[in-house]
């Protein structure tokens, strides 16, 4: 009888060892995934809110100077009353946001001076596009996206696809996309 009643303790002890192990690895990969989302959708909001407020630069140039798939360089006022240099793109699985203030007289933009902050980890793009542009076309639900070369001229809305890597799945399989755009 002491054997069976150890039996049934030890599997009874070992169920509820992995019952709550398994909803302490849920709760982890759902905080993870919360986190992720959170993090996208404030780098997606950002990106559309300067690019809403872009400019010509402070030495007088267009407001975009590089319209590529995976990089994006524009002018903005992103803190105070000048005009910076913004340049989003990816780098090794991560976007990443860097700023450069104008600096002399007459203003430049010295790239020695660019801040980069990761603004999103675990981006899955791979080679998918993060930026579509468009052309005076599009009426914000169909169009088709101007190929590369993009003349920058030419593009009047810009459109971001971030896909990130769903932390609560299985590493590396499957992702979620945060969209945004903005009219230049």
């Amino acid at each position: 009888e002491m054997l069976v009643t150890i039996a049934i303790f030890s599997l009874l002890s070992l169920g509820i060892y992995s019952l709550v192990s398994a909803v302490l690895t849920s709760s982890s990969k759902q905080s993870a995934l919360l986190s992720g989302n959170d993090q996208a959708r404030r780098a997606v909001a950002n990106l559309v809110e300067e690019l809403r407020n872009a400019q010509a630069s402070a030495t007088g140039s267009y407001a975009l100077a590089t319209v590529d798939d995976q990089e994006l360089i524009f002018y903005s006022k992103t803190t105070g009353n000048t005009v910076d240099r913004i340049h989003y793109y990816l780098d090794d699985g991560k976007m990443k946001k860097g700023i450069t203030p104008p600096s002399g007289d007459p203003p430049i933009y010295d790239l020695d001076n660019e801040t980069v902050t990761t603004v999103q980890d675990d981006v899955g793009n791979g080679t998918d596009p993060l930026f579509y542009y468009y052309d005076g076309s599009y009426d914000g639900v169909t169009g088709t996206p101007l190929t590369q070369h993009v003349n920058i001229t030419q593009v009047r809305f810009v459109q971001v696809h971030l896909s990130v890597y769903n932390k609560a799945g299985r590493a590396g399989t499957n992702t979620y996309t945060v969209t945004g755009g903005a009219t230049i």
